[in-house]
């Protein structure tokens, strides 16, 4: 009777603990898709003020290439023929300068980046970028900002609460991958395995991005400063 009752009990027991974990992944589940809807959502609305900001660009800079196309016909018909010369010239340099900015030609993620340097200007921040056609792709557009956004937001943070208000993102693809490399402060007592642990929560959708195109997002400690690498395998039109 006793070993009955034990019986019973224990597979009582084991109903229960099944039940509880049963209910913790479920519940874990739930927790991941919400956030990723959240995220998503943010990702939207980013994107939407980028394209705003991208339409009073796109006026701006036909308004201003009407001046310019007017200031040198008039140099012209007037016969000052080395001052408009010169001033191809100076067109030519800042031209050259827009082009060796540190953005990588993707125009959404190029505005979004835009958008997060006068960001962080406003929070007393300097976002510094190294990115070097960065199209992605074979990689989904909405992956690849929901990338860039966890990874410009994780180091505004780093940045916000270290003693050095700065961090910068670099990025490159080749052979077949894509390489985005992160560098902010380290907070205080930062260990390799406590940024691991922090990685995983601070970029959960990231790390998920990453292993869906084979690739991965680690991070190293070193003299006070973190780096988070993200690598992820290109689809066939991003090899070279």
């Amino acid at each position: 009777m006793e070993r009955t009752i034990l019986f019973i009990d224990m597979a009582v027991a084991a109903a229960l603990i099944f039940w509880l974990l049963f209910s913790y992944q479920k519940r874990r589940k739930e927790v991941q898709a919400n956030y990723y809807l959240k995220l998503q959502k943010t990702i939207m609305n980013e994107h939407y003020m980028v394209l705003q900001e991208q339409i009073g660009l796109t006026r701006r800079l036909r308004h201003d290439l009407a001046n310019h196309i007017q200031t040198m016909e008039s140099l012209e018909q007037t016969g000052h023929t080395e001052a408009r010369r010169r001033y191809e010239e100076q067109l030519k340099e800042l031209y050259t300068i827009l082009k060796a900015d540190g953005f990588c030609g993707n125009y959404v993620l190029d505005a979004m980046v835009v958008r997060r340097i006068k960001q962080c200007t406003q929070r007393g921040v300097e976002f510094r970028t190294s990115l070097r056609t960065v199209d992605g792709a074979g990689i989904d557009q909405t992956d690849l900002m929901i990338a860039f956004y966890e990874l410009m937001e994780y180091g505004t943070k780093r940045a916000e609460a270290g003693m050095q208000k700065s961090f910068c993102l670099a990025g490159n693809q080749k052979n077949g991958y894509l390489f985005l490399r992160l560098t902010c402060p380290a907070s205080k007592g930062q260990t390799p395995r406590k940024l691991s642990q922090l990685l995983s929560i601070e970029l959960s959708q990231t790390s998920s991005i990453a292993a869906k195109y084979e690739g991965e997002v680690r991070g190293e400690v070193k003299d006070g400063t973190e780096t988070i690498f993200f690598t992820v395998k290109l689809g066939e039109e991003g090899k070279e």
